[in-house]
């Protein structure tokens, strides 16, 4: 019983070791390509902890997303290029706003539950990661109330810091990063050419 401590510190150590690791650009590894996965990704290029250096979530494979959108997992950057996994968080790439409050930044995201409803709310950044979701129901889109359509586009029309959404392209192994409209129109080509 002594001797299952140590060990148990030893590898919940090592695990913490691992997590806080600095990586390099984790958006240049090609995602593994399937039967059910299609191996692209969105990333979102932002200043998630308001530190002045870009940060970038990195998402699940696009096959994965459905009307709730899909699986973002956060990295942080240093000045030195290196990237730490900082949390995770579910939205659609288009449903992600940030708040400056002092030295703090609140991630705001949309969980779409329906047509006409879903919760918005945030994540705040602390130096563990991202805080659970704290959120409310509203009912916006074409069949949802003035003050949910009001809500959601108060949030999400007035990001504090500027977020760029992109889309990848991954061709022999090498992954290219574009704007989704330019991205959708390279894979129309990609397939025209293949057939």
């Amino acid at each position: 019983m002594k001797l299952a401590l140590p060990v148990l510190l030893v590898a919940m150590l090592g695990l913490s070791a691992r997590a806080s690791e600095w990586i390099p650009d984790p958006s240049m590894v090609p995602s593994p390509r399937g039967p059910l996965h299609c191996g692209e990704r969105f990333r979102l290029i932002a200043d998630f902890n308001g530190d002045g250096i870009p940060d970038l979530a990195l998402s699940s494979d696009t096959s994965e997303f459905g009307n709730a959108g899909g699986v973002f997992t956060l990295y942080l950057q240093n000045e030195r290029g290196l990237y730490r996994e900082h949390g995770q968080f579910r939205t659609n790439p288009e449903t992600v706003s940030l708040e400056r409050i002092g030295p703090k930044v609140r991630l705001w995201l949309f969980h779409r539950l329906g047509g006409w409803i879903g919760q918005i709310g945030f994540h705040e950044g602390g130096e563990d990661g991202l805080s659970d979701f704290r959120g409310i129901t509203i009912h916006p889109g074409d069949s949802g109330t003035p003050m949910g359509r009001a809500m959601a586009e108060a949030v999400f029309r007035n990001s504090d810091l500027p977020i760029q959404i992109q889309l990848s392209v991954t061709q022999d192994g090498v992954v290219r990063w574009m704007d989704p409209r330019q991205a959708r129109l390279l894979y129309r080509e990609m397939l025209l050419y293949r057939e």
